[in-house]
């Protein structure tokens, strides 16, 4: 084994060598025999040496992602001294079969495993680490980030990211702030849902490559992407297909192609190097396209073979983005509970003295990623029957003027009586708060509130100040509370000022933020799913999440909390919780 490394190695020193692709079987064996991307080719640009800053992957099942991920750490933690992978899957029980059935065996199997390891290395499900202080760590992130936080890592590698909390992606990758100067490098690997989940909005930022294979016969090249030629790519099943005959066809001629003779072509050239992404269907894969048994249970996939939606055969066969989630309240209903004051402050002060409680909910912004973020208040009020009033609203357009927003919400304050300011503690509302605490806000006046993902209990809680994090803070299960407040809109238990024919367009658009939030649905993988809440993309949403922190800010006041059936439907049984987030897990 010593010699094909010393020829690889000179090869890698002349210059010829790109990937480490080719040293694979030295290194590594799967099942009694060494490991190779023969029949996983597509999987290459894991192992080139120049790696990108973000390597994105969207695929299909059953496709050997796993293997090729674990393989792909092992070998750079054998190879790079003092490199430390973090390991992220949104569930416990998904990060603990990688750990073990994947990572594991590449170890223990390898052939230089005494190169790799030793007695005084650790090989826990938790933690892998090797002879060159490398270390591979495992962790999940379904309910909240705060397991991963300070673990300072050189690459971030988090699988099933369409299952992933967008809001929690900030804390994990604080973890590579320690490393941006040597590597910093991050990796995402998931199966596509909606276009409103993480996943697409992980792909459309890429380079977005594609498998493209050139025909033989008409020099057609067929790209399987959904919007180009994957339908037609997919050809008729017949009993010979085989390698020589594969199940892939030519778009235009419907004659066989081969995807061993493809090639990546990336839609955004200019993101190589930079970001990277690679799309990975079933079919363009030797274990499906070139078997008759697995082409033909993909062909009758299509056709609805075992009750197979639509969307799952795109999503889990096609590894395409399809369908989109359902939306929590129609613009009908939310105008029919828009019918208050006109939205001024002069109006507003007229109604103040009718409610028992006041506050001024504030969601900042900061642009955001698609630059559709702005810091945007809502003054509210409770009545005496459990009704909150909306009584005005506001979008400011100067999101990085921190100075600026802060005197406005003091201002604000004041002028509508409010008791609280209730806004969303990020970052930039931690600066904001000190700023206008140290303006003359008393500190328990201001109430920071966290989104977080609750598996059970209440829909809102309170969080003590500790040594780490001297703060006293709330945090508000998110997808509960959203559900919640868009069942208060359905039944005017939550309304609005006044929307009408001599309404602004910014304030028309303001309550339209709340139809931006669509339901999802997290398949568990443990025989029952779960919906979260999530945003369209290239919308806005900041009106509907100060108005949602706003009213549970007034229902946790008064303790007069709605009891709506529907919303138990989006908290988990405790034993699924359990299985998803142990607060213990038990790692070996």
């Amino acid at each position: 084994m010593e010699e094909p490394i010393r020829e690889l190695t000179k090869q890698l020193r002349a210059g010829r060598l790109t990937s480490i692709a080719p040293l694979l079987p030295a290194f590594l064996a799967l099942q009694g025999k060494p490991y190779r991307l023969d029949d996983h080719f597509p999987f290459e640009p894991f192992f080139r040496f120049e790696a990108p800053q973000q390597l994105v992957m969207k695929t299909g099942r059953q496709i050997g992602k796993s293997t090729c991920l674990a393989a792909q750490g092992v070998v750079q933690a054998a190879t790079l001294p003092y490199f430390t992978t973090l390991c992220i899957a949104p569930l416990y029980e998904m990060i603990r079969r990688f750990s073990s059935n994947y990572v594991r065996p590449f170890i223990d199997e390898s052939p230089i495993k005494h190169m790799l390891t030793s007695t005084k290395t650790e090989n826990n499900v938790l933690q892998r680490s090797f002879v060159n202080h490398s270390r591979m760590m495992f962790s999940f992130a379904f309910l909240n980030a705060d397991r991963v936080r300070g673990i300072p890592a050189s690459k971030v590698q988090v699988d099933e990211a369409q299952d992933l909390d967008p809001t929690f992606l900030p804390i994990i990758l604080e973890c590579l702030s320690a490393s941006l100067g040597t590597y910093g490098l991050s990796q995402y690997t998931f199966t596509p849902k909606t276009e409103e989940a993480l996943s697409e909005k992980l792909w459309r930022s890429s380079s977005m490559a594609e498998w493209v294979i050139r025909c033989q016969a008409c020099n057609k090249f067929s790209i399987p992407s959904i919007g180009q030629d994957l339908d037609k790519m997919i050809g008729p099943w017949h009993q010979d297909i085989s390698e020589a005959r594969p199940g892939v066809v030519c778009a235009r001629c419907a004659r066989p192609i081969f995807p061993r003779q493809g090639r990546y072509v990336h839609a955004r050239p200019d993101r190589r190097g930079d970001i990277e992404g690679y799309h990975i269907p079933q079919f363009i894969m030797p274990m499906h396209y070139s078997s008759p048994k697995a082409s033909r249970i993909l062909t009758r996939k299509r056709e609805g073979y075992n009750n197979t939606p639509t969307n799952v055969f795109y999503n889990e066969v096609c590894g395409e983005t399809f369908s989109k989630g359902a939306q929590l309240i129609t613009e009908a209903e939310l105008m029919a509970a828009a019918t208050l004051n006109l939205n001024t402050i002069e109006e507003a002060r007229k109604i103040l003295q009718s409610y028992t409680h006041r506050v001024l909910a504030v969601d900042w912004g900061g642009g955001g990623e698609e630059e559709v973020s702005f810091t945007t208040i809502a003054g509210m009020g409770l009545l005496p029957g459990g009704q909150i009033d909306v009584f005005y609203g506001f979008r400011s357009l100067t999101p990085h003027d921190h100075v600026g927003e802060a005197r406005l919400v003091l201002r604000l304050l004041d002028l509508l009586g409010c008791s609280h300011l209730v806004h969303d503690y990020t970052g930039a509302g931690a600066l904001r708060e000190t700023m206008i605490v140290q303006s003359g806000l008393p500190e328990q006046r201001s109430i920071p509130v966290a989104y977080i993902r609750a598996a059970s209990g209440p829909i809102l809680r309170f969080i003590p100040a500790t040594a780490r994090h001297p703060r006293n803070y709330y945090q508000v299960d998110k997808s509960r509370s959203l559900v919640l407040a868009c069942n208060q809109i359905r039944f005017k238990q939550l309304q609005f000022f006044r929307v009408g024919e001599n309404t602004s367009h910014e304030e028309q658009n303001l309550l339209q933020d709340f139809l931006a939030l669509v339901e999802d649905k997290i398949n568990t993988r443990l025989g029952s799913d779960i919906y979260t809440v999530i945003k369209r993309p290239h919308a806005s949403d900041d009106f509907a999440q100060a108005v949602n922190i706003g009213m549970v800010a007034l229902y946790h006041m008064s303790q007069q909390w709605p009891q709506v059936a529907h919303v138990a439907e989006m908290e988990l049984p405790p034993e699924l919780a359990s299985a998803i987030s142990p607060s213990e897990p038990g790692w070996d």
